[in-house]
């Protein structure tokens, strides 16, 4: 559970960095190291999501060796 609320807080925080790259008010390097922070979130984020869809994954193949075992019995 910690991990989906880190998961969420990157996306939150992602999302305000959007909120704050589509104000015209910002300069150029306050945009850069925004930008910069949001990449790197979403990143992580990415690799957090391909971890989870990996362990789903293994998940349904043991399921999957399970069930095929006990219909060979």
């Amino acid at each position: 559970m910690k991990e989906d609320n880190s998961l969420l807080k990157k996306i939150e925080r992602i999302e305000a960095i959007t909120g704050k790259l589509e104000d015209e008010g910002i300069g150029l390097e306050e945009s850069l190291t925004l930008y910069a922070e949001g990449m790197k979130l979403l990143k992580e984020c990415s690799e957090q999501l391909e971890e989870a869809q990996n362990t789903i994954l293994k998940l349904s193949q043991d399921t999957m060796e399970v069930e095929t075992l006990d219909g060979e019995f």
